[in-house]
């Protein structure tokens, strides 16, 4: 599969996701923190690449989503810690205690 579908196939799940516990990203803010602190390796890099694509921009202004783009073949992990951590967001109102 090629990347660009890959990352296509992410980005519906992550909207579906998004659909059925959060249509309005109400926690994007939230979520993404979590995954920030959850996968410091790929936010760095997410970071990093920000950084080189868009140089007029905050390198820190990016979705949640866009972290799941630098997993690598631990894609499904992040996926299931992102819905896990947007449903426990939505049901407890904010805040993450896992």
């Amino acid at each position: 599969m090629s990347n660009l579908k890959k990352l296509e196939e992410l980005h519906k799940k992550l909207e579906k996701i998004n659909s059925e516990y959060d249509p309005e990203m109400n926690f994007e803010n939230e979520l993404l923190e979590h995954l920030k602190n959850k996968f410091p390796k790929e936010y760095k890099l997410t970071i990093e690449a920000k950084k080189k694509d868009e140089p007029d921009e905050d390198p820190e202004d990016i979705t949640p989503g866009r972290i799941g783009e630098y997993m690598g073949d631990r894609e499904d992990e992040f996926i299931t810690e992102y819905e896990s951590a947007l449903k426990n967001l939505v049901e407890s109102g904010s805040d993450l205690d896992f």
